[in-house]
């Protein structure tokens, strides 16, 4: 299997709108502290970011895709978050993707990244942390639908990203990858099963939270043990 932990960076910023600014500030503050991590590729559409990052770390993990800094129309915005994880996966075969504010919290050694690729290639295709949102996202089901997938850690393999795509497409243009993600979870299991089943499939021991949201106790514990990141999740 061929396999990889990626990151993705696409978008510009309007200087004339301070909240669009505010957020790449904050970005680029966790771009910054994640560029000193060693085990991950970056995959990223325009110019202006890949220079970025040329300046931040080793350019031979970088992968410029597109010059235009959205593939996807703007308006769409996390759609260009799934586009590029999809050009990852015509690569390789399976990949952990990270947000940028998702930080290593403890050194990786090249056994813990074997352990971790031994659990994920046995388990469901796709995988994530897990959240408890306050507004509601899975508006499929009939009920918790404040319950989804958090991608700031997600794996997938490459067979099961054009569901993602579809899901998208057919769940929430409006909304983010986070709901698609979740959608294709739910058709894998016919439904929702409630948040004890969703955390025996979906959920992750690699990465977690800043806090147990949404997780039961003894995954939390599992997590403390064995998490090589941390979602800060701004």
């Amino acid at each position: 299997m061929k396999r990889a932990i990626i990151r993705v960076l696409f978008g510009e910023c309007d200087p004339e709108k301070s909240w669009e600014s505010g957020q790449r500030k904050s970005v680029d503050s966790d771009i910054v502290k994640s560029c000193k991590e060693p085990d991950f590729l970056a995959f990223v559409a325009g110019e202006k970011n890949y220079s970025m990052l040329h300046n931040l770390m080793d350019p031979q993990r970088i992968r410029l895709v597109d010059k235009n800094p959205w593939p996807w129309p703007k308006q769409v915005l996390l759609r260009n978050k799934i586009h590029l994880i999809g050009i990852a996966l015509k690569d390789y075969d399976e990949v952990v993707y990270l947000d940028w504010d998702c930080i290593s919290c403890r050194a990786a050694e090249s056994k813990d990244l074997e352990r971790m690729w031994l659990d994920l290639e046995v388990g469901q295709p796709i995988r994530s942390l897990g959240w408890k949102y306050v507004r509601p996202l899975c508006l499929w089901r009939k009920g918790h639908i404040r319950k989804c997938a958090n991608t700031g850690f997600l794996y997938a393999r490459r067979n099961i990203w054009p569901l993602v795509e579809d899901a998208w497409e057919r769940t929430n243009r409006h909304l983010n990858d986070e709901v698609a993600v979740t959608r294709v979870m739910d058709d894998l299991t016919e439904g929702y099963r409630g948040v004890e089943r969703w955390t025996e499939l979906y959920d992750v021991i690699w990465a977690r939270m800043r806090a147990p949201r949404c997780c039961p106790q003894t995954m939390w514990e599992n997590k403390m043990t064995n998490a090589l990141w941390v979602h800060y999740f701004r």
